[in-house]
């Protein structure tokens, strides 16, 4: 994921002349606890739980009650989590030891464990064709396994560091940020070949991806704290507008048409889209290290996961979590 510097953090004049507006407010935290970093974090709408990469397991945290009510042991490095609802499976991405591990969705029991390319990252559970695809994010390539039988592919080349990926329904397409080439990348879901590449023209490092579905517009947060949205039909840039420093995470809201991203110094950044456009209508503080998030669509609300961070050290790039310090924060609607 994005190498974030927390040295300094601003959280005043704040970047949009909306700041003051409000869209989310923040509601009590949930408190995790544990040691260790974290990464992605995954909701299973349908199952009423939260999926949370928590270093070596996952914790599942029940949406009504906001309690831990089991984990997925054995993801050594975990980045990310997919869900399939339909095959009743998830699979987690396992960076520090190559593979996949799938597990039983209701029990969370792990069924198989699967190797894969070098630091697995994004994973993306695509119902349309059944395939589960993972970005190998040392080995720059995406291994593709099918959700049914559980076989895997042979790695198939990327022309970078994927990042991200969110799947199109309507082009029936993959999309995934090239983290090292500034580029978006196109690949058919079906045959799992790359269909194009597109420059992401004043991004550097993008990271976290979300998509609207409706009109097949994407939104890529990137490190010089600007987010780009582009059309995923021909690659065309529509918009782009400054965020806040650090972030990692995005998603769309398809119920008020926003993008909001999670920024690693401490805010979410809210950009109103509307007529292949964007613009910031409030910043919203968080807590510093929030920097990956999820929307629940059925509650509204946003998901963030943080710790208390320790002092950053010579030669770190990311400062260490305090152990049992570990919550997610969480936003509702104003």
């Amino acid at each position: 994921m994005n190498k974030i510097i927390f040295a300094t953090i601003v959280l005043m004049g704040l970047h949009s002349s909306a700041a003051n507006k409000s869209t989310y407010k923040r509601a009590p935290d949930i408190k995790i606890g544990g040691q260790g970093g974290w990464d992605y974090i995954t909701i299973d709408e349908d199952g009423e739980r939260l999926f949370m990469s928590h270093a070596e397991k996952v914790d599942v945290v029940d949406l009504n009650t906001h309690k831990i009510i089991g984990m997925i042991p054995d993801t050594k490095g975990v980045h990310g989590i997919a869900i399939a609802d339909d095959l009743k499976k998830g699979f987690t991405s396992n960076g520090q030891d190559n593979s996949v591990t799938v597990f039983e969705l209701k029990t969370l029991t792990p069924i198989s464990k699967i190797s894969v390319g070098k630091n697995p990252d994004a994973i993306l559970y695509v119902k349309d064709v059944a395939k589960v695809f993972v970005f190998n994010g040392k080995s720059n390539s995406m291994s593709v396994i099918d959700a049914k039988t559980l076989t895997v592919s042979a790695p198939i080349e990327l022309p970078g560091k994927p990042e991200f990926s969110v799947y199109d329904p309507q082009l029936k397409a993959v999309f995934v940020n090239i983290e090292d080439r500034n580029l978006l990348v196109k690949i058919d879901a079906k045959s799992n070949k790359v269909l194009s590449q597109y420059p992401l023209k004043g991004c550097e490092s993008p990271s976290g991806l979300a998509i609207n579905k409706a009109k097949s517009e994407l939104f890529s947060v990137c490190e010089n704290n600007v987010m780009v949205m582009t059309s995923g039909r021909d690659g065309k840039i529509l918009s782009t507008v400054h965020i806040g420093s650090g972030p990692d995470g995005v998603v769309f809201d398809a119920n008020r048409n926003l993008a909001i991203s999670a920024n690693g110094e401490g805010t979410l950044t809210v950009a109103q889209v509307e007529k292949n456009s964007m613009k910031v209508i409030s910043t919203v503080p968080s807590e510093v290290g929030a920097r990956t998030i999820a929307l629940n669509t059925k509650t509204q609300r946003l998901y963030l996961p943080t710790a208390q961070l320790e002092p950053l050290k010579k030669g770190e790039h990311r400062p260490r979590p305090v152990a049992g310090t570990y919550k997610l924060l969480v936003f509702e609607q104003e």
